[in-house]
């Protein structure tokens, strides 16, 4: 019973999961004149919920292959729209963007991704699945080997006497 529980924990470890697909992110886009000016991103219902806030040398560009790895907000320029990324979004939380002066429109948007040449849709994931099942046809393969050679040793065994 072991054995089946390791074997399904590596099956699990060993199969992508298109991370950046699955995650929980949601994205925003900011709309208004000053939006390039943003300051800090927020939740309005905590005194300690400051998602991000400006730093002295101003907005990156949006880099969308590695944007989502930003442990709770990100904030870019891509192209003259502003975009804010954050993951793990609860509906408790009352977003709040500020400016300068006051705060900042937004609407939410689908997440934009990274798009590469290289993109082939659904590939990692057969590539997973095809990983997960000569990992269990070797496991499989390795308990019958194993089986057969306690038979033999008993038949040799019970020659012996």
């Amino acid at each position: 019973m072991q054995v089946v529980a390791f074997v399904a924990g590596l099956v699990l470890i060993l199969t992508p999961s298109c991370c950046a697909e699955n995650a929980n992110f949601t994205c925003y886009s900011l709309t208004s004149l000053e939006a390039e000016y943003v300051e800090r991103v927020y939740d309005d219902n905590q005194d300690s919920g400051v998602f991000w806030s400006q730093s002295a040398s101003g907005l990156d560009p949006c880099d969308f292959s590695s944007i989502y790895s930003s442990p709770q907000c990100s904030v870019c320029n891509d192209s003259g729209t502003i975009i804010v990324v954050l993951y793990n979004l609860t509906i408790s939380v009352k977003l709040m963007v500020e400016g300068p002066e006051r705060p900042i429109s937004y609407n939410e948007i689908n997440c934009p991704r990274a798009e590469t040449p290289d993109d082939k849709p659904g590939e990692q994931r057969w590539i997973g699945i095809w990983v997960a099942v000569a990992f269990i046809a070797a496991v499989i393969l390795l308990f019958i080997i194993i089986i057969i050679i306690k038979r033999m040793r008993e038949r040799r065994e019970s020659r012996k006497i």
